[in-house]
């Protein structure tokens, strides 16, 4: 597999709400990104058997906490049950994935991704803030397998609806 870099271009506002001029930034600490062999094994893996689990942590919206969380993805959907941590919430969340569903890789932080989950009525969706337990799994790792899941999800919708997609 090849090894690539991550970027987006921002443009920068001041106090102000004037542009500033077009800066690149780069994902995952100016990094490549690579999928190795055992990476790509173990994603090949786990969508073979159409679901997968991985520790993770979850923010816990204040301060610098995280809570200890199972992420778990299905062909269909995902699930966040928390273990209780300092909080004491294990509460969970289960969501179908929808063409409104993204995973994006925050700058700056190594471990984190977040899981955006729009709503299919036109409402506004949810933001989940999550790290990986990077002994068990690399943040890529789950961030692909979502992503695949995500893909092979919006196919499935598209391809009952007889739509052909394109995808690039």
């Amino acid at each position: 597999m090849s090894s690539t870099y991550l970027a987006i271009e921002v443009q920068p506002l001041d106090n102000r709400k004037r542009k500033g001029e077009l800066v690149k930034v780069f994902a995952n600490e100016h990094k490549k990104i690579t999928c190795d062999t055992e990476m790509q094994g173990q994603i090949e893996k786990i969508l073979s058997k159409g679901q997968a689990s991985f520790k993770i942590f979850q923010f816990a919206g204040y301060l610098d906490i995280w809570e200890p969380a199972t992420l778990t993805i299905k062909r269909g959907a995902y699930s966040i049950k928390g273990s209780g941590g300092p909080s004491g919430s294990g509460v969970g969340v289960t969501e179908k994935f929808s063409p409104n569903t993204f995973v994006t890789i925050p700058y700056g932080g190594p471990a984190e991704f977040i899981i955006v989950s729009g709503s299919d009525g036109g409402g506004g969706g949810n933001e989940y803030l999550l790290r990986a337990d990077n002994e068990s799994c690399s943040r890529d790792t789950v961030v692909l397998t979502l992503r695949f899941f995500i893909h092979k999800a919006d196919v499935r919708k598209n391809s009952r609806r007889g739509k052909k997609m394109l995808f690039f």
